[in-house]
């Protein structure tokens, strides 16, 4: 799928499928940026995983690594509505993610906490909307990214309200590797 679509929009690039923790060695030290949208928090062992996804960063390079927070409401929700979902992730708050990051050999310049609220996050992801209750946890979720949108129109129109443990979709950590 990913060739298609660069195909489909006339973009020149190479698409390379390969395990992970075994890349082709050729790829090593390449990229000047590596982001990791919702993979981190799903390996018990997240610093072996930013040791090697770190691998492909130049020095100097940058790893942007974001994970939802399930500390949070948002993992709270998503245990009750979805929780086989929820149980395929590791519990991480910043400290936790910063942490990894350093026994990654990497130097952390922001860990936190990312944007105020987004029940957006949260996903029925296998469960069928068709029965009674999968079409309940249907609409209860989009409730909730009613209420997401509500606040967005309120910090737009007020000011950003501060990111943290609760109410936070998303946990954001920007590392550089020596």
């Amino acid at each position: 799928m990913a060739r298609d679509v660069l195909r489909a929009n006339e973009i020149d690039a190479e698409v390379v499928c390969a395990d992970l923790f075994t890349p082709p060695s050729q790829m090593f030290g390449t990229f000047d940026v590596v982001v990791s949208f919702g993979v981190a928090e799903h390996f018990e062992d997240t610093a072996a995983y930013l040791v090697a996804v770190s691998r492909f960063l130049k020095p100097g390079g940058m790893l942007i690594t974001n994970i939802p927070n399930m500390v949070g409401w948002i993992g709270s929700i998503q245990k009750a509505v979805n929780r086989r979902v929820y149980d395929i992730h590791q519990l991480i708050d910043p400290a936790m993610l910063k942490e990894a990051h350093v026994l990654a050999a990497l130097d952390v310049l922001e860990c936190d906490y990312f944007m105020y609220t987004s029940f957006g996050v949260n996903n029925l992801a296998g469960i069928s909307t068709r029965t009674p209750t999968g079409f309940l946890k249907k609409i209860f979720l989009g409730v909730l990214a009613r209420v997401s949108m509500l606040v967005w129109r309120a910090e737009a129109k007020f000011g950003a309200l501060p990111p943290n443990k609760l109410t936070s979709p998303y946990i954001n950590c920007i590392a550089r590797k020596p």
